[in-house]
């Protein structure tokens, strides 16, 4: 998990290699590490470093086969890299993207806002002061409406500094609180 979770010098360089390592991460690595903990709450894992060119904002989710058996539906639980490798969140988001014309386009903002909105007011989480290490406004040092749209669908998150990757315990119990909010919001939903 270390090893994942600490990606940032392969962002700074298009070296080839490097991109290669890190796409091996994201999409084989990462998901197989998660999935020893999302196995236990029915979850599924997968990860992107993008289709085709390489994203700009790597990914790997922990998902319900049924309520979100896309990245671009559903509620689900991700860690997304920050475009300079600074930081990792660990998010609780909702699909942002639809994919039209072989092209990924974002949701309406409006939409993404509202669906937000719902799912903070559902849990209780609505300027939620006790919690301090929640995280609202994503910055993942990248602008384009792709991460406008993550910030957007954005519940909830923790954010790891690449200086200060905690230890896996800590970003376990994070993970569990998120799949605790996951269940609620897809009971919710349906």
């Amino acid at each position: 998990l270390d090893e994942i979770l600490s990606l940032q010098p392969m962002f700074s360089s298009l070296n080839t290699p490097e991109m290669e390592r890190r796409g091996i991460l994201i999409r084989k690595s990462a998901p197989l590490v998660l999935l020893s903990w999302a196995k236990n709450h029915g979850l599924s894992t997968e990860g992107s470093d993008g289709v085709g060119r390489k994203s700009r904002i790597p990914w790997f989710r922990a998902y319900s086969k049924s309520h979100s058996p896309k990245a671009t539906t559903g509620w689900y639980i991700v860690f997304l890299f920050s475009f300079d490798g600074s930081a990792v969140y660990l998010s609780l988001i909702q699909g942002t993207t639809d994919f039209i014309n072989n092209e990924l386009v974002s949701k309406s903002p409006d939409i993404l806002a509202s669906r937000t909105l719902w799912a903070r007011q559902t849990l209780g989480i609505l300027n939620e002061r006790k919690q301090m290490r929640f995280i609202y406004d994503l910055d993942l040092r990248c602008k384009g409406k792709l991460a406008d749209s993550y910030t957007l669908g954005n519940v909830v998150s923790f954010r790891y500094d690449y200086s200060k990757i905690p230890k896996p315990d800590i970003i376990k119990r994070d993970f569990e609180l998120l799949v605790k909010f996951l269940k609620v919001i897809q009971e919710k939903a349906d």
